[in-house]
């Protein structure tokens, strides 16, 4: 009778601690879940801002308001190097 009444308070214990446990992880993924949710938004809002700060109209507002560039009257011209004309002039 009493080995029967130590294994009932045994398994009592156990099944509380277990509970408990069980608890205490649920509020835990709650909570890192509610953060994750709150990363992801300013995640979101952050790509968009960079998004916005890297929009072509942007740049050449500030580019030319504050740095007084000027957009190129004609378009550059490329041109291809001669590479043994070019090893030649630095000999």
């Amino acid at each position: 009778m009493i080995l029967a009444l130590v294994l009932l308070a045994a398994v009592t214990v156990f099944y509380v601690s277990n509970t408990i446990a069980v608890d205490r992880l649920s509020a835990e993924i709650n909570s890192l879940q509610s953060a994750y949710g709150e990363i992801r938004n300013m995640n979101i809002i952050l790509n968009k801002e960079i998004d916005r700060k890297k929009s072509m109209e942007r740049i050449t507002a500030i580019a030319r308001n504050r740095l007084g560039m000027v957009m190129p009257k004609e378009v550059p011209v490329w041109f291809d190097l001669d590479e043994t004309r070019l090893r030649s002039a630095d000999k």
